[in-house]
């Protein structure tokens, strides 16, 4: 199994061993959605597995966003 955790950047790595991450509200966190298989588009065959985050996970998402929004850019 592959683990995605955020590197010293801030982007996502993949690492063996380990629970899949999602970014909500600036943390990552383990998402607590279904796993779901990503087709590779040349083979047309699953190529990876990646976790989804659950209702709560996305309202929470969506509020940092449109919190974001409304603060403006830097």
């Amino acid at each position: 199994m592959t683990t995605t955790k955020p590197s010293e950047t801030g982007s996502a790595v993949t690492e063996p061993g380990g629970a899949y991450r999602i970014l909500v509200d600036g943390a990552w966190v383990a998402g607590k959605g279904p796993m779901r298989a990503v087709n590779d588009k040349f083979r047309l065959q699953p190529g990876a597995h990646v976790t989804t985050a659950d209702a709560d996970q996305v309202t929470q998402a969506v509020a940092a966003a449109q919190a974001a929004f409304r603060r403006g850019a830097p």
